[in-house]
C-alpha cells in the first residue's frame, strides 16, 4: 500500500516529524494561526518573528491549472493542476464523442455502492448475480464487478499480510535452520546465505527502529497530556497560544517551553487522535508486517507455489479494508454529472480488482491481477501500490509483457519513500525478462500544491530514468467508503490522475494506439526548470532542477495534451 510514512524522533523536549517543521521561536508577541492540512511545509530557521499563515489548498485543486505555466511566474504555480477544465472546454468546441474505456483497478477494493462511484462501475453482464455459478466459464464464478484475488471461497479476507522482506526472511530461517553450524552450509548456498544475512539485517534493523520509534511516540503522548494538565487545557486544539502568553506579563521560562512546544505541533497540524493514529499505525506493522509468526495466506486457500493456478479468490471487490481503493477509484471516475462531492477526471467504466492488503501485496496476486484486467476488456490499468523486493519478479514481468501483447497501459505508483529509484529497487517496475523497458508502464511521482519550490512532494519517489512524469498528488479530494469523501495524500492519488488522462484521451481519440496516446501525454507535460526542494530531505534541504527528477521532466496536463491531440490531427 502506498500510505505515507511520517517518521518521528523525540530528542528531550524537541519533536521532529519527517516532513513537518515549525518555521519560528515562540515570543510573547509572536501571532500565530495554524489551520493547515498539507504538513510538507518548508523549515526557515530566519523567520523566527514572522506571523505564520498556513493555508489549505482549493478543494480539488488538482484539476485546475494555467494553460501555459511555462509563462507563469513561480508564484502562479500554486494549485497547478492538471487544467481539466480547460480540457472539456477544448473538446467541447470539436464534434467529437466519448467512446467506452475501462480502467482497471488492482487496489485493496473500492466501494461499488458508493453514490458517487455506482453508475461508473464495470459490470460483467455474462455473469448472472449471486447464482454462485461461472456463467461465462472463464473461471471466476460471479465475477460481477470484478475479482479478489486475497479472498477465501468461504468469503473471508485476507486484510492484513506481512512484508516481503519478512516473508524473504521467513523463507531464509527456514532454509539455512538445519544446518548446524556454518561450516555445513555447502558452497553451492553460500551466495543465497549471503542474501539471506543482508536481508536479515534490514528485517532487524527496520523492526527494531519501529520498536524504538513505538516507545518515542508513546513519551510524546505522555508530554502532551503533561503539558495539557500543566495548561489546564483539555485538548491540543483548544490551546490558544496567543491568549495565553497575553495573559502573562512575564512569562516562566516554562510556560514558554510549554506553549512553544503546543505551537510546534498545531503548526504541523499534530494533535492526540493523529498521535493515536500513528500509534496504532507502529502497532499494525509490528504485529502483522515484521512479524515472522504471521501467514494469512491460508485464507485464501490456493498452493502459493503452484504459479500456473490462476482461480482462486472470491468474487467480494470490496474485501474489509476498501478505503484506498475507493479514493482510488473516485479521483478516476467520480461522477462529474450528479452535483455531489468530489468530480472524477472523465466517466469510465471501473473494474475493481483487489489484491492488495494491509501490507505488501504478492507477486502471484499482482500478475494474475494484470492477467485478470487484461482478458477483461481493461484499456487502462492502475496500480497505486508497491513494494522493495519481488521474489517471482518474472511472473509479473510475464503479466506486464502479456498486457503489452494486448496494448495495455499500466500506469504505476512511483512510491513514498522520497527516493531515487534509478538506483533504489521499487517494484513493479518498467524492466521485462529481457532488460529492456516495457513502453506500456508508466510511473508516476506526485506533486503538491503549494508553489514552485515545493513542486515534487517531499514523500515522492523520483528518477530521471525509472519515473515517467510527475501528476497532483498532495491534499486531493475524494470519495471514501459509505458516501464520504477525504483528502489523500501520495504517489497513490498522483497514479489515478494520470490514469484519468490516458482514459480521457482514449475516449476521445480512438484514432490513436495507447502508445501515441501516452507519447501525447508525456510529450503535453508542464515544466519548469526551476530549483525545487529535493523530496526525501529531512535535515539538510537540498535543491535540484524539477525536470531532472523524471524521464519527460514535467506535470501531467490534461488542456495540453488535448491540443496536442489535435493538432496532431491537423499535421
Amino acid at each position: 500500500m502506498s500510505n505515507i510514512k511520517y517518521g518521528c524522533l523525540l530528542l528531550g523536549s524537541v519533536i521532529f516529524f519527517h516532513g513537518c517543521s515549525t518555521n519560528r521561536a515562540i515570543t510573547k508577541n509572536d501571532q500565530i494561526t495554524s489551520n493547515a492540512v498539507d504538513t510538507e511545509q518548508r523549515s526557515d530557521s530566519t523567520a523566527t518573528q514572522n506571523i505564520v499563515t498556513l493555508v489549505k489548498p482549493i478543494e480539488g485543486w488538482h484539476l485546475l491549472g494555467a494553460r501555459t505555466a511555462m509563462e507563469a511566474s513561480a508564484n502562479e504555480w500554486k494549485n497547478q493542476g492538471i487544467a481539466l477544465h480547460q480540457a472539456y472546454s477544448l473538446l467541447d468546441s470539436t464534434a467529437r464523442s466519448p467512446k467506452k474505456v475501462v480502467v482497471a483497478i488492482i487496489d485493496s477494493g473500492s466501494d461499488v455502492d458508493h453514490e458517487d462511484l455506482k453508475d461508473n462501475i464495470w459490470i460483467n453482464d455474462d455473469e448472472i448475480v449471486g447464482n454462485k455459478l461461472d456463467d461465462d466459464a472463464n473461471g471466476y464464478i460471479d465475477d460481477v464487478y470484478g475479482w479478489n484475488f486475497i479472498g477465501g471461497q468461504d468469503s473471508s479476507h485476507v486484510n492484513y499480510d506481512t512484508y516481503e522482506l519478512t516473508r524473504l526472511y521467513v523463507k531464509g530461517l527456514e532454509l539455512f535452520s538445519s544446518f548446524d553450524t556454518l561450516t555445513n552450509i555447502p558452497d553451492s548456498l553460500n551466495d543465497k546465505y549471503q542474501q539471506f544475512k543482508e536481508i536479515e539485517e534490514e528485517f532487524e534493523a527496520e523492526r527494531s527502529s519501529l520498536e524504538s520509534e513505538l516507545i518515542q511516540i508513546k513519551q510524546l503522548q505522555q508530554n502532551v497530556e503533561s503539558i495539557l494538565f500543566f495548561l489546564g487545557e483539555s485538548s491540543l486544539d483548544s490551546v490558544d497560544v496567543n491568549n495565553l502568553l497575553s495573559d502573562e506579563i512575564e512569562p516562566s521560562l516554562q510556560m514558554q517551553e510549554a506553549l512553544g512546544f503546543v505551537a510546534l505541533l498545531q503548526d504541523n497540524g499534530i494533535n492526540e487522535q493523529l498521535i493515536e493514529e500513528y500509534i496504532e499505525q507502529i502497532g499494525v506493522q509490528l504485529e502483522y508486517g515484521y512479524n515472522i509468526s504471521f501467514d494469512p495466506r491460508s485464507i485464501v486457500g490456493d498452493d502459493y507455489e503452484d504459479l500456473d493456478n490462476r482461480f482462486y479468490g472470491n468474487s467480494d471487490v470490496k474485501g474489509p479494508d476498501y478505503d484506498h481503493g475507493t479514493h482510488v477509484a473516485g479521483i478516476i471516475a467520480a461522477n462529474r454529472d450528479n452535483n455531489i462531492g468530489a468530480n472524477g477526471i472523465t466517466q469510465v467504466e471501473l473494474l475493481i480488482i483487489r489484491a492488495v492488503p494491509n501490507g505488501d501485496e504478492r507477486d502471484k496476486d499482482v500478475a494474475n491481477a494484470i492477467r485478470y484486467a487484461v482478458d477483461n476488456g481493461a484499456d487502462v490499468i492502475n496500480m497505486s501500490f508497491g513494494k522493495s523486493y519481488s521474489p517471482e519478479l518474472f511472473y509479473v514481468q510475464q503479466a506486464i509483457e502479456y498486457a503489452a501483447q494486448h496494448e495495455v497501459l499500466m500506469v504505476h505508483a512511483a512510491g513514498n519513500d522520497g527516493a531515487n529509484i534509478d538506483s533504489v529497487a521499487n517494484f513493479p517496475s518498467p524492466i521485462i525478462s529481457d532488460g529492456t523497458s516495457s513502453p506500456y508502464l508508466i510511473t508516476v511521482g506526485a506533486s503538491g500544491w503549494q508553489g514552485v519550490n515545493e513542486l515534487a512532494a517531499s514523500f515522492s519517489n523520483y528518477g530521471r530514468s525509472m519515473v515517467d512524469l510527475f501528476a497532483p498528488g498532495v491534499d486531493i479530494y475524494s470519495t471514501m467508503p459509505n458516501q464520504e469523501y477525504e483528502l489523500s495524500n501520495g504517489t497513490s492519488m498522483a497514479a489515478p490522475v494520470v490514469s484519468g488522462v490516458v482514459a480521457l484521451l482514449m475516449q476521445y481519440f480512438p484514432e490513436y494506439s495507447p502508445l501515441e496516446i501516452k507519447e501525447i501525454i508525456v510529450s503535453s507535460v508542464v515544466k519548469t526548470d526551476e530549483k525545487i526542494m529535493l523530496p526525501g530531505q529531512s535535515l539538510e534541504v537540498k535543491y535540484v532542477p524539477f525536470d531532472s527528477l523524471s524521464k519527460h521532466g514535467g506535470i501531467v496536463n490534461a488542456y495540453r495534451a488535448v491540443r496536442e491531440a489535435l493538432n496532431r490531427l491537423e499535421n
